[in-house]
């Protein structure tokens, strides 16, 4: 199974800390009762979403970025497993799951909250990654 990196929590961190500035006008991580209903919504949410399409990636994403968050927040939180998990077994690796967060966020905080444009990112990081593999 897969363990994030320090590289990773931190950047994670920034991106959060950029969007709570862009979205909400604040410089802090929102509370844990809020990520932890947050994360639970879109546990919900991937679970309606058919395994592998985009729509389910881009859930998968919001999950761990949410995981992160409050792994930020609550050092011992376990829900980072969870999510690691569902990947691992849907063959996602632990790099295009970060390649998706990056580019659904990344899009996130240059175009707004846009599900098109972030799917959109997503697409393009998936297709490139499949070319890729062969």
């Amino acid at each position: 199974m897969y363990i994030i990196t320090q590289e990773d929590l931190k950047k994670i961190k920034l991106l959060a800390l950029k969007l709570a500035s862009i979205m909400r006008n604040e410089n802090r991580l929102q509370d844990l009762k809020t990520l932890t209903t947050k994360y639970g919504d879109e546990r919900a949410e991937l679970a309606d979403e058919i395994a592998g399409s985009v729509a389910w990636m881009s859930e998968l994403v919001d999950v761990l970025y949410y995981a992160v968050c409050l792994q930020i927040v609550q050092p011992l939180d376990d829900r980072l497993d969870d999510v690691f998990m569902i990947a691992y077994e849907n063959h996602i690796s632990y790099e295009l799951l970060m390649k998706c967060l990056y580019a659904k966020y990344d899009s996130r905080i240059a175009h707004g909250k846009d599900k098109d444009t972030e799917n959109a990112a997503i697409e393009t990081v998936l297709h490139n990654w499949n070319a890729k593999q062969g």
